[in-house]
């Protein structure tokens, strides 16, 4: 069977879209008679390039670098795909941002029941439907016309799939009932040999981490300025925070809003602010930690939470549907009300409260979740499984 495969980012890029599809594709490396041909804009630059035994990347080069190159760029994928195609079985685009290569495909009837096209993040939904932007809103438009045209949407979680029934055909049932809908989520495939990372002047199991790489865009999605509050809040009822600290890593245009709330309210002792690290720097912050925060308001298959259930950590998370596959409260989390800061406030003294043996018994439970939902073996077993079906659907 051949694929050929498109990501919106791929290697050597360290980003969630990125690690996305590198490990979903190293999932799926040992499945017999399966070959995949990688089509990306990602440049190589001076890497070694990403490597599967018999499998293909081909990177289209694109010379020059303006806003409007990712324009143009929908054009070339589509008469890339136009003149390929036929010597694939399946195309498959990772999430909806490809949309005008996507949408002009549509129109080639031979290829409806080809495309596979895997929605993946809030971009792809809650993004479309109200987040104030012109570009989103075409993308809309394109999008509820291309899904009466495919037969097959994926998504890596069943929340997200009902969000395209509901709003995206309206809840028409009709329609819904002519598609085949499947959940395929994401997975991990991580490097063994990460490295120690020990520039913290921190004992190990004393610190909270949470993860900040994102633009100003995803403000009102992740809203760090929670966690912060949270914790003023613990300090006004003078509760202890028993040397625990709260490391936060970012890469974001808008710090000195942060900074400022922690000089204002005298947490510059309990919080500390690192600018973005590597991945691996990162997992080993992750190994040593207490527990992760992860209080976003959206949230679909996360990597961030996959690296939590797969290293045995524990989170404290939003519950918010994205997320609940992942998790079962007081088993391998704590669940926390979405935008409550007294709640979160609540967990985060619970988790410094916990017992070295309790702590362990969550990040245990955490690791059997992955294992029964997320493992390679398992996406990869689902992911042929999934195939075969596709291809009886087409003969």
């Amino acid at each position: 069977m051949k694929i050929l495969y498109i990501p919106l980012q791929f290697f050597p890029i360290q980003w969630w879209y990125s690690l996305a599809s590198s490990n979903f594709l190293k999932s799926i490396e040992n499945i017999d008679d399966l070959s995949v041909t990688i089509l990306t804009h990602t440049k190589l630059l001076n890497n070694q390039e990403f490597f599967i035994k018999n499998w293909t990347v081909k990177r289209i080069n694109l010379w020059w670098s303006s806003f409007l190159h990712l324009f143009f760029l929908q054009f070339i994928l589509f008469f890339k795909v136009f003149n390929s195609h036929k010597d694939y079985d399946f195309v498959f685009f990772e999430t909806w941002e490809s949309a005008m290569s996507i949408f002009l495909l549509s129109f080639l009837k031979v290829l409806n029941k080809k495309l596979i096209v895997r929605f993946h993040a809030s971009t792809d939904t809650e993004w479309l439907m109200w987040y104030p932007r012109l570009e989103l809103r075409i993308r809309k438009i394109l999008l509820k016309i291309w899904l009466k045209k495919i037969n097959y949407i994926f998504s890596t979680n069943q929340y997200h799939l009902s969000f395209v029934k509901k709003y995206f055909f309206d809840s028409n049932i009709y329609e819904i009932s002519k598609k085949k809908f499947f959940v395929l989520p994401n997975t991990l495939s991580l490097d063994e040999n990460d490295i120690e990372f020990n520039e913290l002047d921190i004992e190990e199991n004393k610190y909270f981490l949470i993860l900040w790489r994102l633009s100003i865009q995803w403000f009102l999605e992740k809203w760090i300025d929670d966690i912060i509050l949270s914790l003023i809040f613990l300090k006004n009822n003078n509760f202890d925070f028993r040397w625990n600290k709260f490391v936060i890593i970012w890469n974001w245009d808008k710090k000195e809003h942060i900074k400022k709330l922690i000089v204002n309210n005298w947490l510059e002792k309990e919080v500390l602010l690192l600018d973005s690290l590597d991945n691996k720097k990162i997992h080993s912050l992750q190994k040593k930690s207490r527990a992760c925060i992860m209080n976003s308001r959206l949230e679909w298959c996360s990597m961030f939470a996959l690296e939590c259930i797969f290293n045995w950590w524990l989170l404290i998370a939003s519950n918010v549907w994205g997320l609940k596959d992942m998790v079962v409260d007081w088993y391998n989390w704590y669940f926390v009300k979405p935008q409550n800061i007294q709640d979160l406030s609540d967990k985060i003294w619970k988790v410094i409260l916990m017992s070295d043996n309790d702590i362990k018994l969550f990040k245990l439970n955490s690791h059997k979740i992955y294992e029964e939902k997320f493992s390679n073996k398992k996406i990869s077993s689902d992911f042929i499984n999934i195939l075969k079906i596709l291809k009886s659907n087409n003969v």
